[in-house]
């Protein structure tokens, strides 16, 4: 562990923050985009996945129709042809899938910084750096670390991560297309098989478990330790464009609809999770446009609580009045970026809306200001004298 502790006056600070305005602005301005982008892509989505619903029709997958194409759903034991095989490990596995992962022991950097503002505007940072050993699958570059001396790590992997998918995996009668394939899920973890690895790899490697491992007891840096899982051959239900005998993707004027889930489900259920899906992705998008908004607010007005840091007090105060007024201000926007989104996309609502608008303007102007009074009705024309009284006899 050590620290280190870095000083930056008041004027640096301002300068740092007055330049950090630009990619507030950035932040604000792809926020906007995001949300009207996402309204789009929402809508789409939903639309290509009820007009697939309404169009599916549901195919018994031994004895599909000869020369069809049509959107179908087909539900099913998926059965791999053949074994799957990682050539440099001499493993096999029968199913759909074959996958290597490949982790290494390595020093990892983790920093912790506590920033403390003085009197005048000045800040001092101080950062602790801690060095652990971990196994990861990514590799650690160690030039990156403050302090490099006695934290070394490999500059590479001895092996790579791997999937081998099966060529051919059917149901029934009917031949999942490669991208098809590609959407089965449903990794189980495997055995390996240390008698079948080659000699030069049975010198190196021993099992732990379900792991190969080049450690043996407290593993060291550079050490390599490889599990395997597959994808078994089982139930699986898939809707698609099925051409002839092969299910794949069907592709549309909205998009491409694909959907592939483990186990078996009707075609109802397979778009309701559909549109239940799309409606997440949906608020979250809005959601992180909402926070990437808030973030890029907030990067322009920080110069105003640097500037209030000369009385560290005033500064705090600031920054929290900033961050409020910054989310308020994220809150409209998104409103707006969203709201623009949604009618843009649909514009006969947008027509709706200026319809009823231009309706209440000319209800309003034709309506007389209230308290004029009535105008007075014209007064009834006079009545006809009475008849003289007859003569006196």
């Amino acid at each position: 562990m050590i620290e280190r502790v870095t000083h930056q006056s008041w004027f640096s600070r301002i300068k740092s923050a007055v330049f950090g305005i630009f990619f507030g602005l950035l932040f604000v301005v792809g926020a906007i985009v995001l949300q009207f982008w996402n309204e789009g892509r929402t809508l789409h989505q939903r639309q290509l996945l009820e007009a697939g619903k309404a169009e599916v029709v549901s195919v018994n997958p031994a004895s599909p129709p000869a020369g069809a194409a049509l959107l179908a759903h087909v539900s099913g034991e998926a059965h791999a042809e053949g074994m799957r095989l990682d050539p440099v490990f001499n493993q096999p596995a029968e199913g759909i899938a074959l996958r290597r992962k490949v982790e290494m022991y390595q020093w990892k950097e983790r920093k912790e910084s506590r920033e403390e503002t003085k009197l005048g505007g000045g800040k001092v940072t101080r950062t602790t750096y801690h060095y652990d050993q971990v196994w990861d699958d990514d590799l650690i570059d160690s030039n990156r670390f403050e302090e490099r001396a006695g934290h070394e790590n490999p500059g590479r992997f001895p092996f790579d991560n791997e999937t081998w998918r099966a060529e051919r995996v059917r149901i029934s009668a009917v031949e999942l297309a490669p991208e098809t394939v590609a959407e089965i899920g449903g990794w189980k973890p495997m055995a390996p098989e240390l008698d079948r690895l080659p000699a030069n790899l049975a010198a190196s490697f021993g099992q732990d478990g379900e792991w190969l491992t080049t450690s043996s007891g407290e593993p060291r840096v550079g050490d390599v330790r490889i599990t395997f899982s597959r994808i078994p051959d089982g139930t699986v239900s898939a809707v698609g464009r099925l051409n002839g005998t092969t299910l794949g993707v069907d592709r549309r004027e909205q998009g491409e609809l694909l959907l592939v889930e483990r186990g078996s489900h009707t075609a109802d259920q397979m778009f309701d999770d559909a549109l239940s899906r799309n409606t997440g992705i949906g608020w979250a998008l809005r959601f992180a446009g909402f926070v990437v908004s808030w973030i890029g607010f907030g990067l322009v007005f920080a110069p105003i609580a640097v500037f209030a840091d000369v009385l560290p007090i005033a500064g705090r105060f600031t920054r929290a009045v900033n961050g409020l007024v910054s989310g308020v201000l994220a809150a409209f926007l998104s409103f707006f970026a969203i709201a623009s989104g949604w009618l843009y996309h649909r514009p006969w609502a947008l027509g709706l809306i200026l319809i009823g608008i231009a309706g209440l303007i000319i209800f309003f102007v034709r309506r007389k200001p209230a308290g004029q009074s009535a105008s007075p009705m014209p007064p009834p024309p006079p009545a006809a004298p009475p008849p003289p009284p007859p003569p006196a006899a």
